[in-house]
């Protein structure tokens, strides 16, 4: 059977709106872009329950172009991260509304999301194709990384078709931490790389360049302001940075538990007229905040992809990032100045950047936009995620052809075993632990899966009418390259931007049990 040209996909992940991050934007935007294409398109997530109750979102939401939010009555345990094994209460509600939007494509993402990964093998038992994305590198040698690297294995070898990573370092490093084939050599699902992208609408250069009364120079930084954002190493440069440039200033936007530390520095050297913080920044304000500086500075001790930069040089800010994990792949060498992740490092980069900038050298700011704009489009990624949907399906498709006639529970119960043993990856021993722990783990979700089906048959559940944003939507439709236009145009004013929220024309629907 030829796979369908549209489908029913499910977003499942622990990270979405209200919380900002690019893994939120990323679902964000790929969902808007699939239902452009005129695919149904839901996203299931936790609740997120502020101190300030009345803005708690639980129950479903239909935000821009019907895509619809299942906030699930679970609060997370550690944040971004519901309690997992949780058979009970979770499985069942999440079986209910797979079956009842009538589901085809399960789409996990993120490898610290225990719903995402419930949800894909609660996909294995209901004979549904499971798409994973990885979107973070994770350590090697440490006890966390060694424990959710052997869950991830297990659930990645068992209930997944394809596997999707935003950059190649993000490839390596998830095939390095499971033991995975690349290729899919052994059974195992095939490995793809789908970079993140950049909406050029939102991201656009000012028209008019701003003329500063002092000649000053501005680097932008907007991170969360944490360890392995490498904050530590931006307040040993700012000081010096500041001492030796007296028209350098500096604005930092964003929230984490290192904002106190930044403050402190500021008030230690007297920088309070230096240096500007503007606190956790909103979506929508990333432009604006972009457009008032010249540098973009990244300093990330670890980052798989890193959206910030690409987002910086769409607008057309001179780009420093440190040189680690996948940022070597964003941006080619013209357009990125890479530093060694030390204070050193960095101070003499934004030394060169700032004297870059006085000779009046480098591209011009619409010259970036017109190359990153051609380099990544959402639309082009969504458009390659929905091959790697085909691809998923008719892997599913021949497991279900080539199954044997043994019983499926025994049949999924010899997957999990096969999936504990030692196997050899590229020539090397790779280990596969958690093997009892495996086997019960399976064995208590197969029982409750057949108490639920039992007790609620899919054949009771009411499914729900599709609505799906149509092609027609796009007001532009397709440009000159035969391409979907951009995210943002589908029945919206490009010029209007106040499109870029979440939370764009959202209403709350009230489900009533009987």
């Amino acid at each position: 059977m030829a796979p369908s040209p549209y489908y029913r996909i499910a977003m499942i992940t622990n990270f979405f709106y209200p919380r900002l991050g690019g893994v939120e934007h990323h679902i964000w935007c790929l969902s808007q872009c699939l239902l452009g294409l005129g695919h149904k398109v839901i996203v299931i997530t936790h609740d997120y329950s502020p101190a300030n109750q009345r803005s708690r979102r639980v129950g479903v939401r239909v935000m821009s172009h019907g895509l619809k939010v299942y906030y699930l009555p679970y609060s997370p345990v550690v944040p971004g991260s519901i309690t997992p094994i949780n058979f009970q209460s979770i499985m069942p509600l999440l079986r209910h509304i797979l079956l009842r939007e009538r589901i085809e494509v399960v789409h996990g993402h993120a490898a610290t999301s225990a719903l995402a990964f419930e949800a894909m093998a609660l996909a294995k038992l209901l004979g549904l194709p499971s798409t994973y994305t990885d979107h973070s590198l994770y350590d090697l040698d440490d006890v966390g990384g060694i424990h959710l690297s052997a869950a991830t294995g297990f659930v990645l070898r068992t209930c997944v078709q394809g596997i999707i990573c935003v950059s190649h370092a993000c490839a390596e490093n998830l095939c390095l931490r499971v033991g995975l084939h690349p290729a899919g050599c052994g059974g195992g699902p095939t490995v793809r790389v789908l970079p993140n992208a950049v909406d050029g609408l939102r991201f656009a250069p000012r028209h008019v360049p701003e003329e500063s009364s002092d000649n000053s120079v501005v680097v932008v930084v907007l991170s969360r302001l944490v360890h392995r954002k490498g904050i530590p190493l931006l307040m040993r440069a700012i000081p010096v940075l500041c001492a030796t440039h007296n028209n350098l200033r500096f604005t930092i936007g964003g929230g984490g538990p290192l904002l106190l530390d930044i403050r402190e520095m500021i008030e230690m050297h007297g920088l309070q007229g230096r240096v500007s913080m503007l606190g956790p920044v909103e979506s929508a304000d990333v432009p604006v905040v972009l457009r008032s500086g010249h540098i973009f500075l990244n300093t990330s001790l670890t980052e798989s992809f890193c959206m910030a930069i690409l987002e910086a040089s769409c607008i057309g800010l001179e780009v420093i990032s440190t040189s680690v994990g996948g940022v070597r792949e964003v941006l080619p060498e013209n357009m990125v100045r890479l530093c060694e992740p030390t204070a050193i490092g960095v101070i003499d980069a934004v030394k060169w950047a700032v004297e870059r900038i006085r000779r009046g050298e480098g591209m011009a700011p619409h010259e970036r936009h017109a190359a990153v704009k051609q380099m990544y489009s959402w639309v082009d990624i969504a458009e390659r995620t929905i091959v790697v949907y085909h691809a998923t399906i008719k892997r599913q498709q021949d497991i279900e052809r080539h199954r044997s006639k043994v019983n499926p529970v025994l049949e999924r119960v010899a997957w999990y075993v096969n999936a504990t043993l030692p196997v050899r990856v590229m020539g090397m021993p790779v280990p596969r632990p958690m093997g009892v722990f495996t086997i019960c783990y399976a064995l208590v979700v197969e029982v409750m899966f057949a108490l639920w089906s039992y007790l609620a048959p899919a054949d009771a559940v009411d499914v729900v009418p599709d609505f799906c944003a149509r092609k027609s939507y796009c007001r532009g439709g397709r440009n000159k390259n035969g391409r979907m236009a951009d995210i943002y145009e589908f029945g919206e004013d490009p010029s209007d931007q106040s499109t870029s929220k979440f939370s764009n024309r959202e209403c709350e629907i009230v489900l009533k049990t009987d």
